[in-house]
Order: C-alpha cells, then structure tokens, then sequence
C-alpha cells in the first residue's frame, strides 16, 4: 500500500508538513508554532474528540481522535448519497439514502453507547458519489487539524484554562477551551484552511467543509441524548465548552466572505442543505432505538413466562436475537436490561434472573456499565 492510499488520519505528519509549508502568516514567526520540533500531530487513541496538549517535554501535541476521520468519511458518503444523483436523471436524495441514513444512525448510537469502538455499517455508492464524499471527507478533517492550529497560534495554550485528562493511560494536561475561544480558533482556523491550499481549484470545497464539520460536530453533540435513559442528568456534568452550532455557522459565514468571493452565501446554502441530513439521521438513530426497545421488552417477557427458567438456560436462539438486536442499538437493549426500579413495591424474580443472564452475553464493558449507578454513569461519561 503507498502512502496515497493510506486513511488521511495516517499521514499527520505529511498533512500537516503541507498545510504549514503553504500557508502565509504575519508575522512571520506565528508560523514557527506550527513547525517541529515546537509542535508534533499525532493520531490519539479511540474516539471523536480533538485536544490541544501544552508543552510535553519540548513540543505541544495536536492529538487527534482515532475515530474522527472514519466518522467524517461515513458522513459525507451519507450526504453524498442524499444530495447527488446516484446516476444522470436520477432522483435526489438517491436510492442509497435510506441505508446511508440507518447506517450513520447505528454508529451514532454505537458511540452514544460504552463500546470500545463504534461500528461502521457499510452502504453503496456510485462512483462519482464516492469520489465527492472521499473530497468532503479529506477537507472536513483538514479543517478540523487548521481549528486545532488555530488554538496554537492564538495562545490558547498558554491560557491557564487547562484540565487534567486520561489519555492513552495517561494523565496528561490538554486544553479546556472556551466558547470565545473556539469562535476565535474557528474564524482562524479557515483563514489556514484558505490560504494553505496548495490548489485554489478546491477552494470551495475546501470552505463548504468547514460547514460540514460544524454540522457533525452538533451532530456527536447530540448522539449523547441517546444515551440518556441510562444516565442521572442531574450528574451529567458535560463541560459546555463548544458553541451553539448556528452561531458557530454564522461566525464562520462571514470571516468566509472575506476570504472567497460570495463565501458568506455560499456557506449559508451548505448549511441550509446539510441540516436537513443531520436531523434525519438524528429522528432515525431515536427510532432505531425505540424499536429495538420495544423488541427487546417482548422478548424478555417471552423468556421470563418460562417457569422452568434458570441463569444457565437462555435458549440459543434468544441469545441470537438478543445480540441482533444488541447490533442494531445497543442502547436500546440496555435501556431495557436496567435493573427494576428500588421503588417497586414487588421484585420481579424471573425477570431479574433473565436479565442477568441476558447481561451476561453481552461484551465486559457493558456489562461494567449494567453495575454501575446511573450518577456514576454520567459522571464517567462527563
């Protein structure tokens, strides 16, 4: 495999050599920020989040989360199926949305969820779709790098709006930023974004993109909300730090419009478009949900009428339906294996034994997550 067909999140060095390489920056030692030894980008572990570490040793470290480009890619191969034709004179959204949509819609909730890594169901596209999304996917991470740039050149690091985290087993210091402050990093990070590219030919995609990871930036935002049936939201203590996304659209809209003629307009048309895409895969992943809620209650009440029922005897095909179930929202089957509330005023014996034994099939960190209090809960998630 050459380096060409390596995922882009396994060329950080390359892309962000590029990026600095091209860009023009006054003064001119803002530039030396970027540059090694004084800055490293390195791919963090699993998961979606982006952080800014102060100074390790030498270097300050741009780490980017593992599963932010793959996320990015699925999204734009969705959108790409809703907005272009899936062949001359076909229909829009094409053929493909419908499973484009239940496929993002999974990964959200397999995210919302205490999985070590979400899954990526896969879906078609045609040729020309595919190369679009491949484009939008490229430049949306692109720009998420040049947002994360853009901490660093404006001092952010240096800030004392620090907090403690563990990452990759380690406990490191990395960035709290502000809500002022990301209006700042995101109104840099596109003048980076414009005026390092190396091909002013990509100039519009490379500014619709920063719409692009505004909207699945909101979208991650409000996966959480699938997960709330099994959290204590008086304990969820989700630190606030990103803007609302319209204001986020609206600062980038108009430092746009200073850097691309027509930018502001063009990036409220993006916007317009791609909302309609964000909320239907949202309406989708709480419907998955809920049907596989409903589902998995029949199926536990089925189980528990067996009076010969014991921890050891689950049938296999209850097993098998449990976990095509547990496929489809894994949310969903834990909202209903919760234990019965401290209130009932009679336990429910069958039914606790089949839901331990039904928690017991499930993977090691679910089955962590079944024992731990819902204050807990959030509190670890936050």
């Amino acid at each position: 495999m050459n380096s060409e067909e390596l995922p882009l999140d396994e060329q950080l060095e390359q892309l962000a050599a590029g990026i600095t390489m091209h860009l023009l920056l006054e003064p001119p030692e803002l530039k030396d920020k970027l540059l090694p030894p004084q800055l490293r980008v390195v791919k963090g572990p699993p998961g979606i989040n982006n952080y800014c570490i102060p100074k390790s040793n030498v270097a300050n470290i741009i780490m980017m989360g593992a599963d932010v480009y793959k996320f990015f890619h699925h999204f734009t191969r969705a959108a790409a199926a809703y907005f272009l034709q899936s062949e001359p004179g076909g229909t829009r959204p094409s053929p493909f949305w419908p499973a484009a949509c239940k496929a993002v819609a999974n990964t959200l909730d397999w995210m919302s969820s205490p999985a070590k890594a979400p899954r990526y169901l896969q879906f078609e596209l045609s040729p020309r779709q595919s190369q679009i999304a491949n484009a939008f996917a490229a430049y949306t991470f692109r720009f998420a790098l040049c947002h994360e740039m853009a901490h660093i050149i404006l001092g952010h690091l240096e800030s004392k709006n620090t907090a403690r985290r563990t990452v990759s087993g380690e406990d490191v210091e990395f960035l709290r930023a502000s809500q002022q402050q990301e209006f700042e990093a995101d109104q840099v990070g596109l003048t980076i974004q414009m005026r390092s590219l190396p091909n002013f030919s990509q100039a519009e995609v490379a500014l619709a993109s920063s719409i692009y990871f505004v909207h699945i930036t909101a979208l991650l935002d409000a996966r959480l909300m699938l997960l709330a049936h099994l959290v204590d939201v008086y304990h969820w203590k989700i630190a606030l730090t990103h803007p609302p996304y319209l204001a986020r659209m609206f600062t980038l809209s108009r430092q746009a419009e200073g850097l691309y003629s027509g930018g502001a307009d063009g990036l409220m048309k993006v916007h317009e478009s791609l909302q309609a895409v964000q909320s239907e895969i949202f309406d989708t992943a709480n419907r998955q949900q809920d049907a596989v809620v409903e589902a998995a209650t029949k199926l536990v009440n089925e189980v528990k009428q067996n009076s010969g029922i014991t921890k050891e005897n689950i049938p296999a095909k209850v097993r098998d339906e449990l976990l095509r179930l547990f496929d489809q929202s894994p949310c969903g089957v834990m909202r209903v294996l919760e234990p019965q509330s401290e209130t009932a005023e009679t336990g429910d014996e069958a039914r606790s034994i089949v839901v331990e034994r039904l928690v017991s099939l499930l993977p090691d960190e679910f089955q962590r997550f079944h024992l731990l209090s819902k204050a807990e809960r959030a509190s670890e998630i936050a």
